[in-house]
């Protein structure tokens, strides 16, 4: 297959641009990985060779994290609640180090919503996935590009976009003033009588 070059007008973020490139790979089996080579290319091998009828995706699970002890603490607990989230059991639900089968990208791409983050979608789908432990590399000086606005933002998306709890929480509190409000009204009425 000849190489595809996907050029984005501006920067849309990490899973916008992947979910581009996703929509024009080609081939029965689509690998995803971070540019700043955090992962070593010789590991493609081996997801690749995971993926099956069985596990239609393969997921780099990076056991030995090079990463800073803040940011492997914070992608720990965004990783649980992610799994409580989607039903999943993860150890490295946010790693986009994968391979996907063809069927697996076809779903993916039905997914339309504005705030599309890609391990989420593909957790939400129900599909299996195998987890491999690969080398992770240390990135370079600059570290990870996500800054903590951007992280915050991403959170938020995730909280809103692939859980009830929102939902819950404003019912709830709407449920406790309704109720409070017929108090009140029922205590001004008893007041006013008597």
């Amino acid at each position: 297959h000849p190489t595809r070059v996907v050029r984005l007008v501006r920067n849309f973020g990490q899973h916008p641009a992947v979910f581009a490139g996703l929509e024009h790979a080609r081939g029965a089996i689509v690998v995803t990985m971070d540019s700043d080579l955090q992962y070593p290319p010789h590991e493609l091998l081996r997801l690749v060779a995971a993926v099956s009828p069985e596990w239609p995706v393969a997921s780099g699970y990076r056991a030995d994290r090079r990463d800073p002890w803040l940011r492997r603490k914070l992608t720990g607990l965004m990783t649980r609640w992610l799994n409580r989230q989607t039903k999943t059991d993860l150890n490295d639900f946010g790693s986009m180090f994968r391979a996907y089968d063809r069927s697996v990208i076809d779903r993916m791409l039905q997914v339309t919503e504005r705030h599309r983050f890609v391990p989420a979608v593909v957790a939400w789908l129900g599909v299996p996935i195998k987890e491999i432990p690969v080398e992770h590399r240390a990135r370079d000086e600059r570290g990870s590009r996500y800054r903590l606005g951007t992280l915050t933002d991403m959170f938020l998306d995730l909280v809103t976009g692939y859980s009830v709890f929102p939902l819950r929480v404003l019912t709830a509190l709407g449920l406790g003033a309704s109720v409070l409000g017929f108090v009140a009204t029922l205590i001004f009425i008893a007041y006013r009588i008597f």
